[in-house]
């Protein structure tokens, strides 16, 4: 019996053609991805604590009919298929059609959970998955030295410095949220079937993280919890930097943008050190003419 993927497969467009497919094994290997008939190799990506991390893309050109594509991954050494954490072993996603109006879903992560694998698997071309990406809340009782950390005062606080230990920690901490929340059947189905776009909150980092005082933030402890929910939140919901549709690429700012069928598309990095790249008021969302508007994501108030 073959390994199972110990995360993904997960879906994202990037384009109004290309699609993206990464996924997380315990072993190295050497895996393609086979959408329909044409087969493409994967790319290893990142080393993790659980294993290794592939994404592959395709170049799907957008027609005057929509379609469905069907897809597995290949374990290439061996010529097997890979199944998923929930003994799937294939997926398929829709593809609109060029004028065609996308049909999509805006939920958080917690209200996938409530959703039927009926509608997960319906026609839709894009999901907004808005907030509760991860619970990453129980990470000051789960790391014993965060736990002692928050006993002292601000002072003692800001004298403690980040041990290799207590990052080995932080990292397997946020590695296993994603895995925990990820591989959940509906949530696993939603990531693997519809193409998914989010953005990070407080809840990806710790709950309270925006409201906390700068004297908290700038501690060298909040400062690695960061930079460590910031590494995971680029691998797992970017996809990695190759991602081409983020606004820079020196990870100062993590929102992105594209145009996808008839919508505009833009998620905003709240936690970015210069968010100027975007400025956009509610005011400003409107039509940009010929049946195009804009989607904006992460926004306290929903602006469609």
């Amino acid at each position: 019996m073959g390994e199972k993927l110990v995360l993904g497969p997960l879906l994202s467009v990037e384009s109004d053609d290309k699609y993206v497919v990464c996924f997380l094994t315990k072993t190295e290997s050497s895996f393609s991805v086979q959408f329909n008939e044409t087969k493409i190799e994967a790319k290893k990506i990142a080393n993790l604590k659980s294993g290794f991390f592939y994404r592959v893309c395709h170049n799907i050109k957008q027609t005057d009919k929509s379609k469905k594509i069907n897809y597995k991954i290949i374990d290439t050494n061996y010529g097997r298929v890979v199944k998923d954490f929930n003994n799937r072993n294939s997926w398929e996603f829709y593809i609109p059609a060029m004028k065609e109006k996308i049909k999509y879903l805006q939920l958080s992560a917690n209200e996938i959970t409530n959703i039927s694998i009926e509608e997960l698997t319906h026609s839709y071309s894009l999901l907004l998955l808005d907030g509760n990406h991860i619970n990453a809340n129980k990470i000051w009782s789960d790391i014993t030295e965060l736990f002692i950390w928050t006993k002292l005062n601000k002072t003692q606080r800001a004298k403690v410095k980040t041990s290799k230990k207590l990052l080995e920690k932080l990292n397997r901490f946020y590695e296993i949220q994603y895995l925990k929340k990820w591989n959940n059947k509906h949530l696993s189905l939603a990531l693997a079937s519809i193409p998914t776009l989010m953005m990070w909150d407080n809840n990806d980092i710790f709950e309270g993280y925006e409201a906390s005082s700068k004297e908290v933030l700038n501690c060298d402890i909040c400062k690695n919890i960061l930079k460590t929910a910031r590494k995971y939140f680029e691998i797992f919901q970017l996809r990695t930097i190759k991602n081409q549709t983020l606004i820079k690429k020196d990870r100062t700012d993590f929102s992105l943008a594209f145009k996808f069928r008839n919508q505009y598309i833009i998620a905003l990095d709240k936690f970015s050190q210069d968010n100027r790249c975007l400025n956009i008021e509610e005011k400003n969302i409107d039509y940009f003419g010929d049946n195009t508007t804009v989607l904006v994501l992460n926004k306290k108030k929903r602006a469609f």
